[in-house]
């Protein structure tokens, strides 16, 4: 397995009341710094089009994806936010091979907790109903961590109520699990040369938990 990795300084965030960051550049910093959609001629290239901050690197997505790792606690608005300041999104999990080259990444963070791209549908009627990636495609089924229940909806398996509407990498008790986005996590981002879908942006902005 592949892995790369590389240290930050840090930054902070305009809007996100002093949050501090890895340091990265936008992806609007100009021509080699990540546009983030292949402007720089030719199909999108993660080695090429991510910007410098974008890092982290793994086997099975290599050709595709480039990754941030904010490993500071904060809500989950403000690391999406983050990623979206890089003109790019919250991490889509694509296969069970990257979730766990991906955890794997982050073995030695401060943080054990990620938000990555992974949303709910504010209108589900169960806890593991209807569950996207920020991409858009369907979030794997396989990839809950399944000795608590996971997802559960804050522990009570109720959905009524839309406790927890999001999804975190847990790097201990691997692997996926439900949470409320008014927790603080770090927050793992993606650049891929995709937009967030505007289905996950709707069930993101409809979250009933969102500030």
């Amino acid at each position: 397995m592949m892995l790369v990795a590389c240290g930050a300084c840090s930054f902070r965030l305009p809007g996100t009341d002093g949050v501090t960051v890895d340091d990265a550049p936008l992806a609007s910093d100009g021509p080699g710094s990540g546009s983030g959609d292949g402007s720089g001629g030719g199909a999108f290239d993660p080695a090429r089009d991510c910007p410098a901050g974008y890092g982290v690197m793994v086997a099975s997505t290599s050709a595709t994806s480039r990754y941030r790792v904010i490993d500071t606690a904060d809500t989950a608005w403000v690391g999406y936010a983050a990623c979206e300041a890089d003109g790019h999104h919250a991490l889509s999990i694509g296969s069970m091979t990257e979730l766990t080259e991906i955890t794997t990444a982050v073995a030695t963070a401060l943080q054990t907790r990620f938000y990555i791209g992974g949303v709910q549908d504010p209108k589900a009627t169960a806890p593991g109903m209807a569950w996207i990636n920020f991409d858009g495609t369907t979030l794997l089924d396989t990839a809950w961590y399944t000795p608590e229940a996971e997802p559960n909806d804050l522990d009570d398996g109720d959905e009524t109520d839309h406790e927890q509407q999001l999804a975190i990498i847990d790097r201990i008790s691997l692997y996926l699990h439900d949470a409320v986005g008014n927790t603080v996590y770090g927050t793992i981002c993606e650049c891929d040369g995709k937009a967030i879908s505007a289905k996950a942006r709707t069930f993101v902005d409809a979250d009933p938990n969102k500030p």
